[in-house]
C-alpha cells in the first residue's frame, strides 16, 4: 500500500503500510515493480531502513535498469462456431486462404499490419475463443494517458476493418444472422438490407474489451523492464541478490535472467525467492 517502509532489526523484518499497520516476519519478499522502486509516483514511494543506498549494487541496478510502457488491449469477439468463413492471409508475400470461425486466420499465432502501433496476438489459437490481445508500441503506449478507452478501441477496430474487410463482412453475416433466427424469412423480396461491414460490423461482433493503463497506474508506473545501453545483465543479478542475511529478498520478472520481461520470469523468481 502507499508509503511502504521496510525496516530490519535483529533479523526481524518489518513492513509498515499506510494507516500505521506493521507486519513482522523473518523475511520479506519484495515484488514491487521497478517503476515503484524507482519512486516515480510520490503516493507509492517506498523507503528502506537501512536505506537502499546501503546496498550500492542494488541501488545502482534499480537506477540503471529501464522500465518502459507497453500497454495492451483485450478484445473478445463472437465466434462462428461451425459456420466457418474464408480468410485471406499473406504469408511470405504469398496470399493463401483458410477456413476460420473468426474473421482473422485462426491458426496464426501473431500477426502484424502496416500500422506499427499495434501487434495482434491470437489467443483464439491457444484455446481462448474469439480473443485477441493487442500489444501497443512504445510510442502508442506513451499516449495512453491522453486517450480514452473508446478512442483506443476505435483505432484497433478501424485497423482490423481495413485489414480483414471481406472476411469481417462474411463473418458478421454468418454469426449475426444465426443470432436472430427467422430474420431471413421475414424480409420481403423487395426490401434491401445492406450487409454489415467494417467497423460497424465489428462493434456488433464485439462482446467485451479492456485496455491496460500500467504506465499511469501509481502501483506499477510502467510495464516492461529492459536493459538500456548503460545497463548490463549483471544489474539483473544484483537486483535478485538477497540483502540483510536473507531478511530482504527481491523477486519479479525484472530479477530473472532466464525469464526477463516474461511471466515465466516472475514465476521462476518467486520460486527462487522462496528458496532463498
Amino acid at each position: 500500500t502507499n508509503n511502504t517502509h521496510t525496516h530490519n532489526t535483529q533479523r526481524i523484518a518489518e513492513v509498515s503500510v499506510a494507516g500505521g499497520r506493521v507486519y513482522r516476519a523473518h523475511s520479506v519478499v519484495c515484488t514491487l515493480p521497478l517503476g515503484v522502486l524507482k519512486g516515480r509516483n510520490a503516493k507509492t514511494a517506498v523507503t528502506f531502513s537501512p536505506d537502499i543506498s546501503s546496498f550500492p549494487e542494488k541501488a545502482n541496478a534499480i537506477e540503471r535498469l529501464g522500465f518502459g510502457p507497453q500497454e495492451v488491449i483485450l478484445l473478445r469477439f463472437k465466434t462462428a462456431g461451425d459456420r466457418c468463413v474464408r480468410v485471406q492471409q499473406s504469408v511470405g508475400g504469398v496470399c493463401r486462404e483458410s477456413m476460420s470461425d473468426v474473421f482473422w486466420p485462426s491458426d496464426c499465432a501473431v500477426f502484424d499490419t502496416t500500422d506499427g502501433r499495434f501487434r495482434f496476438i491470437n489467443m483464439h489459437a491457444y484455446g481462448k475463443p474469439g480473443v485477441l490481445v493487442v500489444q501497443q508500441s512504445k510510442q502508442q503506449s506513451e499516449q495512453v494517458g491522453f486517450l480514452t478507452d473508446a478512442h483506443i478501441l476505435e483505432q484497433c477496430l478501424t485497423l482490423l476493418a481495413d485489414t480483414f474487410h471481406t472476411s469481417i463482412q462474411q463473418h458478421a453475416h454468418a454469426v449475426l444472422q444465426s443470432d436472430t433466427p427467422g430474420v431471413a424469412e421475414s424480409v420481403s423480396e423487395n426490401s434491401v438490407t445492406p450487409p454489415l461491414s467494417g467497423v460497424s460490423a465489428l462493434h456488433k461482433l464485439l462482446l467485451a474489451y479492456d485496455a491496460s493503463r500500467w504506465c499511469v497506474d501509481p502501483f506499477s508506473m510502467g510495464s516492461v523492464p529492459y536493459i538500456p545501453l548503460h545497463a548490463t545483465p549483471q544489474d539483473i543479478a544484483a537486483l535478485s541478490t538477497p540483502e540483510l542475511d536473507g531478511a530482504l529478498v527481491f523477486a519479479g520478472d525484472a530479477t530473472s535472467l532466464r525469464g526477463f520481461q516474461c511471466v515465466t520470469g516472475a514465476v521462476e523468481s518467486g520460486r527462487r525467492a522462496a528458496k532463498q
